[in-house]
């Protein structure tokens, strides 16, 4: 571990993967709170103030499609509320506390769980 770099707590052992999301501060016009951001497989649309956030596919994205996924916050372990777009969609909304336009918001996406979520 390089000094400096503060390890993050893992929510659950039964989660067996984690994604670090960032969302960059510049993108961000103004501080919001309990703000809804859309991850999704496509590149990042810009509609009406609001933005999605697309990730490269490891396995993640099928996970979403099961259901089998959780959001926490930048400290790894406190829940973050999503809800699907549709079912059939690759699209999932993660409420976020707090949107800075000073710092970079980042939050975590824990997928393939190995038997029941504690």
């Amino acid at each position: 571990m390089s000094e400096g770099k503060q390890t993050i707590p893992w929510y659950n052992s039964v989660w067996t993967h984690r994604r670090e999301v960032s969302i960059n501060h510049k993108k961000v016009a103004e501080d919001l709170k309990n703000f809804w951001v859309c991850l999704t497989r496509e590149p990042l649309i810009e509609v009406q103030g609001l933005f999605e956030t697309s990730l490269p596919d490891n396995g993640m994205f099928e996970a979403i499609r099961k259901g089998d996924i959780l959001f926490t916050a930048e400290d790894g372990v406190t829940k973050l509320n999503h809800r699907y777009e549709n079912e059939n969609e690759e699209w999932v909304w993660v409420e976020i506390p707090e949107l800075s336009t000073t710092r970079d918001t980042k939050f975590f996406c824990y997928y393939k769980a190995v038997g029941e979520e504690v």
